[in-house]
């Protein structure tokens, strides 16, 4: 997720040379943020063994940052007036893959199926009712509650399976 608004940055931003990010960010993404467009991308965090409130150097410029890329609104709020800006459906989709992944997985394994399948199948089911609950639009709304006929199709199934 965080490439996909770098991506965008790049493309908006030609004079950007330094980055700061949470500690959360550090890793690999540092050397990508390099090879991608040349920036330097220093993580702001505090030291391990500091214990309790640090004031952090450039975390003010950080929570600022975030503050200019959501529009002077939280970002957990971006979703319920521009779904299409909002990244926060893709974590649905993800993790709608992730659980059908798992399914494929039981089914290739073999063995008890029955309470680990259905619990799969109410976690689809969680995923696809939030990512129509979120949606503005008709057509995302649409695709959602085909999603749930067909898992509900596949839950009754499911239940057949001890």
């Amino acid at each position: 997720m965080p490439k996909l608004v770098l991506a965008l940055l790049k493309e908006r931003f030609a004079r950007l040379r330094l980055l700061w990010a949470d500690g959360g960010y550090s890793g690999k993404l540092v050397d990508w943020v390099r090879s991608f467009a040349g920036w330097v991308l220093e993580i702001v965090k505090r030291s391990d063994d500091q214990k309790g409130f640090v004031v952090l150097p450039r975390r003010r410029v950080v929570e600022r940052t975030f503050g200019w890329l959501s529009r002077y609104r939280r970002l957990s709020k971006d979703y319920a007036f521009l779904p299409q800006t909002s990244l926060l459906s893709f974590e649905e989709i993800t993790r709608l893959a992730s659980h059908l992944d798992e399914i494929d997985r039981l089914l290739d394994g073999g063995g008890e199926l029955g309470k680990r399948l259905d619990f799969l199948i109410q976690e689809l089911h969680r995923e696809a009712n939030t990512l129509g609950a979120k949606s503005a639009s008709l057509e995302l709304t649409r695709v959602s509650v085909d999603m749930k006929v067909l898992i509900e199709q596949i839950r009754e199934q499911v239940q057949n399976i001890e």
